[in-house]
C-alpha cells in the first residue's frame, strides 16, 4: 500500500469509509493478514458511526467474497494491465467495481470516490485517469458482462474447486459453490429458550438447536445481544461442543478461540475452558463477549504450537482425595493449637507461693467460701456482682490459726478443682455447696495437706462473712 500524497479531506461524505475499507482489503490480500484479526484491531474502523461502519463491512465483504468475478471483469477493461508499482490502483478498482455490481450505492458516487481515493495515494496518484474510465466501463457494460460469467467458479478458488469436484462430482461442487457465493445467514447460539428468541429475531431453529435468522444492520443492535442472551456462532461451528455430550466439570482447551463461540458455548454447558489465541486483539474481543454474556474461561495469548496446558487438579475432587483434604486440615489444626498451647504455657511465671510446709499442729481452721448468690438487690448494685441466681462458691480459702501462737497459714484452693462431693459424684469444688447432700456442711468431707487437722464445710452467710468449727487437736 503507497503512502498518501496528502491527506484525505474529511468533508468529502463517504471517503474516509472506502479509505478504511480499502486498507482492510490491502492488509488482506497484500499483507496476509487474516479478516476477522483486521476488522477487531482497526481503531478507524470502530471510530466510526454505526452506518458507515456497516458500509465499510460490506464493502470488503463484497470485495473479498466476489474477488474471483471481481478481478476478471476489472481485467477485461484493462488492456495493458494493471500497473505493478502503484498496488493500489487494483485495490481502488475493486471497491469501486464492488459497490457498482452488488451494492446499492449509485454509480457516479462510486466513480467520484474511487478517484479520489486514488488521488490520496503518492504512486496510485499517476493513474486517477486509469481509475475514472475503467469503472465508466463497469458502469456501463459490467452488468451484461456479468451476466455472461460463471461467477461461482470464478469466486471459488481454484484448489478448492478442484477437491469438490473430485469428492462430490462436478454436478454437486458446482452447486456448493453457488451457495458458498451467496451472503450468509446470521446463526446465533443461544443459552436457552431457542423458540423464544427465534420468534424474537424473525428467525427460525435448526436441527442442531442454532437459531438463524437475517440481521438488518447492526448486530449489537438485535434484542437479546446487550443482555447476553446469545451470541453469533456459525451453525456447524456449533456442532462439535454439542457432539462431545456432557462436560460439565471436564477441563476443555479451545485452540484458535476467538472470537470465542465455542469458548462460550464450552463454558456454558459447564465446562473450565481454556481459551487459546495467539491475537491479542482478537482476545480482547473474546474477553468483551464473556464479560457480555457472564461466562467465564482462562484466557491465554500464545501460539498454540508452541503452547503446553499447565497441569490443574482435578476438580471436583475423588471422595478419597477429599478425605484426604480434610484430615491434612485437622492435622495443620491440631499441630497448631498444641504448639501455641505450649507456646503460652512457656511464656507464664510461676511462683512457689507455699515457701516450706506448715508443721502439724492443733488448732483452729477456717474454711472460707464466697458467693453471689445470697445477696439482696441493694447490695448486686453496691458490689457491682451482676445478678446469679446460682449459689457458687467463687472465693474458697483455708485458714490454719496454730494454738501455739504461731504464724497462721493461708491457702486458697483453685475453684475450678475436680473433686468428689458427698451425695452429688464428682464436681467442682465451687459447686459443692449447692449440690452436696444435706448436712454436708456439718461432716468432714476432705483432709487439708500440710495442716494434720480435718475440715468441715462452712458456707459463708452472707457473702463474703465466714463461719468456722473446731477441728480435733
Amino acid at each position: 500500500m503507497g503512502r498518501a500524497a496528502k491527506s484525505v479531506a474529511p468533508d468529502v461524505p463517504g471517503l474516509a469509509v472506502r479509505r478504511i475499507a480499502a486498507d482492510i482489503v490491502d492488509g488482506v490480500l497484500r499483507r496476509r493478514h487474516a479478516l476477522d484479526e483486521l476488522l477487531e484491531s482497526s481503531s478507524e474502523l470502530a471510530e466510526l458511526d454505526e452506518r458507515d461502519r456497516a458500509l465499510a463491512r460490506a464493502v470488503v465483504g463484497a470485495v473479498l467474497r466476489r474477488l474471483g468475478t471481481l478481478r476478471h471483469l476489472v481485467g477485461l477493461f484493462v488492456e495493458r494491465g494493471l500497473p505493478p508499482q502503484a498496488p493500489r490502483v487494483e485495490t481502488v478498482l475493486l471497491i469501486g467495481a464492488a459497490q457498482i455490481l452488488f451494492l446499492d450505492v449509485p454509480d457516479h458516487a462510486a466513480v467520484d470516490l474511487a478517484v479520489r481515493l486514488a488521488r490520496a495515494d503518492r504512486y496510485a496518484a499517476h493513474f486517477t485517469g486509469l481509475v475514472n474510465a475503467v469503472l465508466r466501463r463497469v458502469a456501463r457494460d459490467g452488468a451484461e458482462r456479468l451476466a455472461a460469467l460463471d461467477t461461482a467458479v470464478l469466486d471459488t478458488p481454484e484448489w478448492l474447486m478442484t477437491r469438490w469436484t473430485a469428492t462430490y462430482g462436478a454436478a454437486t461442487a458446482h452447486v456448493i459453490a453457488i451457495a458458498n457465493s451467496h451472503e450468509p445467514a446470521l446463526d446465533l447460539t443461544v443459552k436457552g429458550e431457542p423458540e423464544f428468541w427465534a420468534a424474537k429475531l424473525n428467525g427460525r431453529v435448526l436441527p442442531t438447536g442454532s437459531v438463524r435468522t437475517i440481521a438488518h444492520g447492526s448486530v449489537t443492535a438485535l434484542p437479546g445481544f446487550a443482555e447476553g442472551a446469545w451470541w453469533v456462532q456459525d451453525a456447524a461451528a456449533a456442532l462439535p461442543a454439542r457432539l462431545i455430550g456432557d462436560i460439565r466439570g471436564r477441563r476443555v482447551a479451545d485452540l484458535c478461540a476467538a472470537p470465542g463461540g465455542k469458548t462460550a458455548q464450552l463454558a456454558a454447558a459447564g465446562a473450565v475452558v481454556t481459551a487459546v489465541d495467539r491475537a491479542p486483539a482478537r482476545l480482547k474481543r473474546l474477553r468483551e463477549n464473556l464479560a457480555r454474556l457472564s461466562l467465564q474461561a482462562e484466557v491465554v495469548c500464545a501460539d498454540v504450537a508452541a503452547w503446553t496446558a499447565e497441569p490443574h487438579p482435578r476438580w471436583p475432587p475423588r471422595p478419597r482425595t477429599v478425605i484426604k483434604i480434610v484430615a491434612a486440615g485437622l492435622a495443620v489444626l491440631l499441630a497448631a493449637g498444641a504448639g501455641l498451647f505450649f507456646y503460652l504455657d512457656s511464656k507464664l511465671t510461676r511462683v512457689n507461693v507455699l515457701v516450706g510446709t506448715a508443721a502439724a499442729s492443733a488448732g483452729q481452721n477456717w474454711l472460707i467460701t464466697g458467693s453471689t448468690g445470697t445477696l439482696t438487690a441493694r447490695e448486686e448494685i453496691r458490689l457491682h456482682t451482676g445478678h446469679d441466681t446460682d449459689t457458687l462458691s467463687d472465693t474458697i480459702m483455708l485458714v490454719h490459726i496454730p494454738a501455739n501462737g504461731g504464724p497462721p497459714v493461708l491457702v486458697s484452693i483453685p475453684r475450678d478443682s475436680y473433686v468428689p462431693i458427698p451425695g452429688s459424684g464428682r464436681n467442682k469444688i465451687n459447686a459443692a455447696t449447692p449440690s452436696a447432700e444435706p448436712g454436708c456442711s456439718s461432716r468432714p468431707c476432705r483432709t487439708s495437706p500440710g495442716c494434720a487437722s480435718t475440715t468441715t464445710w462452712a458456707s459463708a452467710t452472707p457473702a463474703w462473712s465466714a463461719s468456722s468449727t473446731r477441728s480435733a487437736a
